[in-house]
């Protein structure tokens, strides 16, 4: 459907969210270091300049599929447009570009045997 773009946008990232915080338990790595979206960011770096600790790092291909669908879910809620047409094609483009992040991040995250 076309109705609210904007939205299922949000949910694809939260999606993905909810898989990598559920990896993470799996992982046994403590709540406290994926509390915010920039702590998991640091957590599951592929590379860091810094080695956080914990440390539970992503595939590149999976971190960078999580990391844009943070940032498309961001693009959705908080940037305007004054064109609602352009807005709707850019939100059906961004699905798209979504379900196939999410599809690498689900790779990745099976053949750790998360449960997915």
């Amino acid at each position: 459907p076309s109705e609210f773009t904007d939205w299922q946008v949000v949910v694809l990232f939260y999606v993905a969210l909810h898989w990598v915080s559920g990896w993470l338990v799996r992982e046994n790595v403590a709540a406290g270091a994926f509390a915010s979206h920039g702590e998991l960011r640091r957590t599951t770096h592929y590379a860091p300049r810094t080695k956080p600790n914990p440390h539970c790092p992503m595939s590149r291909r999976a971190y960078l599929a999580y990391a844009d669908l943070y940032e498309w879910s961001l693009e959705a809620r908080y940037d305007g447009f004054l064109d609602e047409v352009a807005m709707l094609e850019l939100q059906q483009y961004r699905i798209s570009q979504c379900q196939s992040a999410l599809s690498d991040l689900r790779e990745f995250l099976c053949n750790k045997h998360l449960p997915i």
